[in-house]
């Protein structure tokens, strides 16, 4: 059986944690997730099939198109 060998820290990786920990933007995330909260969304599966379909033609992942869709329809109503 073989040992794994244990993956050193690099710096930036407790800069990363200390950041997370404290609620601050990650490096990677930066642009891409300020501002913006993760919600738990259910769905039937007819229509997460029809999601995806759509979210494929218009070349943008699910979440994107979600997303997307859901801000169109909010300023509509404004």
């Amino acid at each position: 059986m073989a040992i794994a060998r244990i993956r050193r820290r690099q710096s930036n990786d407790i800069q990363s944690e200390d950041a997370f920990i404290e609620g601050k933007a990650l490096p990677w995330t930066a642009g891409k997730r300020a501002n913006k909260v993760s919600i738990m969304l259910w769905i039937n599966p007819e229509l997460l099939a029809e999601i995806t379909r759509e979210a494929q033609a218009a070349g943008l992942t699910r979440s994107a198109w979600i997303h997307s869709t859901l801000t169109k329809a909010a300023r509509a109503k404004s």
